[in-house]
């Protein structure tokens, strides 16, 4: 039975990050811009895969009187890119270089370079799914009847 509430806890945080998470980058096309500067652009191969890079883009940027430093590109769960994303990345945001920085109007120390949900962001859903289904089996087996959901979608499927 404890059993049961950790998995239904853990899955139903799981799944609510996933949901902020997607909001966040759908809610980002809506945020005020400022202009910023490319600090510094690094990227890095990703071991044991050689289409995947790792590419940091550290900007500066003002909001009001403050200065902000940051690294985010979007609000992708995945911290890689294909080589010609990275490629593509790495021309638009040269060093030194001036850029519109996205920035939530209510915390503004969080902004990203690219608003949006993009393509990476469908590993949001994915992780939202397996939340979802992590959740439902946790629910399963609280309610004593382990795996119910899915005999019952193998019935549905004969």
């Amino acid at each position: 039975m404890i059993v049961a509430y950790i998995l239904f806890y853990c899955c139903l945080a799981l799944a609510a990050a996933a949901m902020a998470g997607l909001a966040l980058g759908a809610s980002s096309r809506h945020w005020p811009r400022t202009p910023g500067v490319i600090l510094d652009v690094e990227t890095f191969g990703v071991r044991n895969n050689a289409t995947e890079k790792r590419i940091v883009i550290a900007y500066e940027y003002r909001v009001g009187h403050k200065r902000f430093i940051s690294h985010r590109i979007g609000m992708d769960i995945a911290a890689t890119y294909s080589q010609a994303t990275a490629d593509r990345l790495q021309k638009k945001y040269p060093r030194n270089a001036t850029a519109d920085v996205y920035y939530h109007p209510t915390w503004p120390s969080l902004a990203v370079l690219e608003p949006g949900v993009r393509q990476k962001g469908a590993h949001w859903l994915l992780f939202l799914s397996f939340s979802i289904a992590g959740l439902l089996i946790g629910l399963s087996i609280y309610a004593d009847k382990p795996f119910i959901l899915l005999e019952t979608a193998r019935r549905l499927l004969e």
